[in-house]
């Protein structure tokens, strides 16, 4: 063992001297140890490395060259020049093909020129329109998200395709709940004609109990044809309404691949195919889906892993090379991470504009309009309590990745950094585990907090329970009066109570007796009629 880690116990010294002489001479290898296990901690802190958002590398670069361009006091030709060839190196670093990137550029600087620029509306204002324009166009115009997730009039089979480990069968199950989410009577079949890969069928089977839905799947050792024929028998039996049909991948295309693929549209006769591509492939994928669509008919494409892929090659060059539209996208392992891919609300995040839109719809998915007014009304009103709050942490992690949901926020999403993300995610948990560490009437009354005798003993408690240092318990607090102050402050200025909000601005919390009594004294010196209710000021 080494000497640095040499640890001789209190109690078996014989003497207070040969302690103080034993922390002496070990001091400095105490030192080496300490400064040592903060390395390795800071070491495995690192390994993790940023988290990505969506296109995040390609986006930065894209918006730093449209907020050189919005800078510019005078847009002459010059820098209109200098302004194409920066979004133009800007889409190749992001790996989207080169010919697809030039007709963007030349339609651009044409529709540049010969457009009649409206009143009121500048020269670089039109210029960060017709890029816009040109990558909603690029990534794919129209998506047919909606026909395939419209209400069946009939029993609807979709069957999904592609290359092993592009993620067919989490695809499938994450379909199905978004199915789900959408049309909640709905029932849905899964069908594992994937019999090649080994615990496909396994896989299969444990993401449907995930998702509520029946699995089909066949014996040891049948294959895929028989295995559809008794399962398409069986979902007109039960009555149906989707049928969501798993099939084999491999590394490689290779004709058994697509001949069993061109086998079992023949006999399922679906009314969509789906091919399901790994975004991390970048251009390649493109060249996937046209020799997929020279097989089978393709309605269109889904993008798993595309949280991951911070240049976005993928999605720039599938619709233009391959002609495959793109449907859906993945954006993160959870079940509920399958999105549906509006290409000019994409366009629209990449340059920086936000995606409001979407987030208004994902936040109806998880927080109903009853909940949003009563939440509404309390703020106005200042009663903002830690029940609320945990609400409120509950509903942002709901809505999946905190990066993606911030980047949707038009006027932010440009000014986020992707390494702040899982520091402010690390915040709202730290908040949540200190809430739930309170009890029901802590979370109730705030107050108990600030101006209660007990309220340090209280803050103890909470800190041992939540197993969270001083620190960020002191941290957590600031934050929540911070947010007090700001929902009385608004709550004063939609009523008309201007200075309603001082009472809450000079109050420090965790119990200081020194502060309370000196507090008292004041108010009992005071006359009645001027102590206000509420947080002492």
């Amino acid at each position: 063992m080494s000497i640095a880690f040499l640890h001789v116990p209190s109690y078996v010294c014989c003497h207070k001297t040969f302690c103080r002489k034993r922390a002496s001479l070990l001091a400095p290898f105490d030192a080496f140890r300490n400064k040592w296990r903060k390395s390795i901690i800071l070491q495995r802190k690192n390994t993790y490395g940023p988290v990505y958002m969506l296109f995040d590398e390609f986006a930065n670069k894209i918006q730093q060259a449209i907020s050189n361009v919005s800078k510019l006091q005078v847009f002459n030709d010059k820098e209109f020049q200098k302004a194409l060839k920066n979004v133009r190196d800007s889409l190749i670093e992001a790996d989207a093909n080169v010919e697809i990137v030039d007709e963007l550029i030349s339609n651009v600087e044409t529709k540049m020129k010969q457009v009649k620029i409206p009143k009121g509306v500048t020269k670089t204002q039109m210029f960060v329109k017709l890029v816009q324009d040109g990558l909603t166009e690029i990534l794919g115009g129209e998506g047919t998200s909606d026909r395939i997730l419209s209400a069946p009039q009939r029993q609807k089979r979709i069957m999904f395709v592609g290359l092993q480990g592009s993620g067919k069968t989490t695809t499938i199950a994450k379909f199905a709940k978004l199915t789900l989410k959408k049309f909640p009577k709905a029932r849905i079949l899964l069908v594992a004609c994937d019999t090649r890969r080994p615990a496909a069928i396994e896989q299969l089977n444990i993401l449907g109990k995930r998702v509520n839905c029946e699995t089909f799947s066949g014996e040891e050792g049948s294959n895929a044809e028989w295995v559809l024929d008794r399962a398409l028998k069986y979902s007109l039996e039960k009555e149906f309404d989707y049928i969501l049909i798993d099939t084999a991948g491999r590394q490689v295309i290779d004709n058994d691949l697509m001949n069993e693929l061109v086998l079992l549209e023949k006999n399922a006769k679906p009314d969509e195919i789906l091919l399901v591509l790994d975004a991390m492939t970048g251009q390649e994928a493109a060249n996937v889906a046209r020799q997929f669509a020279t097989t089978v008919r393709i309605s269109g494409a889904v993008l798993t892993k595309l949280d991951s892929d911070t240049r976005g090659g993928a999605a720039l060059s599938l619709n233009s090379i391959s002609g495959c539209s793109i449907c859906f996208m993945g954006t993160s392992e959870n079940l509920d991470g399958l999105e549906t891919f509006y290409p000019d609300r994409i366009a629209s995040r990449i340059l920086g504009m936000g995606d409001i839109v979407s987030l208004v719809e994902k936040a109806q998915e998880n927080v109903s309009e009853d909940e949003v007014k009563e939440m509404a009304k309390r703020m106005m009103e200042a009663k903002f309590t830690f029940e609320d709050f945990l609400k409120q942490l509950s509903f942002v992690s709901s809505m999946g990745s905190l990066g993606n949901m911030l980047k949707m926020i038009p006027g932010v999403g440009n000014k986020i950094n992707s390494e702040d993300i899982p520091k402010m995610e690390t915040k709202l948990k730290v908040a949540k585990a200190i809430i739930q560490s309170m009890t029901n009437e802590e979370k109730k009354n705030p107050q108990l907090f600030y101006d209660d005798i007990s309220s340090k003993k209280r803050i103890e408690r909470i800190r041992r329970g939540s197993g969270r240092s001083q620190e960020e318990i002191d941290d957590f607090f600031k934050t929540f009066k911070s947010a007090q102050i700001t929902m009385k402050k608004l709550g004063a200025s939609a009523t008309g109570e201007a200075g309603s909000a001082d009472s809450i601005e000079s109050t420090d919390f965790a119990g200081n007796r020194a502060q309370r009594r000196k507090l008292t004294k004041a108010k009992k010196l005071m006359p009645k009629n001027t102590i206000k209710k509420g947080f002492a000021k």
